[in-house]
């Protein structure tokens, strides 16, 4: 394709006594543009399947399923392997009273057991 234009180039050129002035342009295509994005997706792709096989190895529970988990999370005094699963979180969040209240132990708000 570049041979051809600079065929039609050179006959314009040479067919013609006319003088011009101007600018040359030449599209480049700079590829290290790419190079980014190619290992921002590479990367996410291996800390996903990092992740899902560490989970599948250690049999943790599907948290995505539930949506008291990050409640739960930021519980004050909350015992140690308490809720190990979704449905022991649901059971429990069926009879539990709580209110969202200043820390002075943690310095932030937190839900607080009633």
């Amino acid at each position: 394709m570049s041979d051809i234009a600079a065929s039609f180039t050179k006959l314009g050129l040479d067919s013609s006594t006319d003088t011009v002035s101007g600018t040359i342009q030449v599209n480049k295509v700079f590829w290290y543009w790419l190079i980014l994005p190619a290992v921002l997706v590479i990367l996410g792709a291996i800390f996903f399947i990092g992740t899902t096989t560490t989970n599948r190895k250690a049999k943790m529970p599907l948290w995505k399923s539930s949506a008291l988990a990050p409640f739960y999370h930021g519980l004050e005094k909350l015992e140690e392997n308490e809720f190990e699963s979704s449905s022991i979180m649901e059971t429990t969040a069926e009879g539990e009273n709580v209110r969202l209240g200043y820390s002075e132990a943690k310095g932030r708000f937190m839900l607080q057991r009633l």
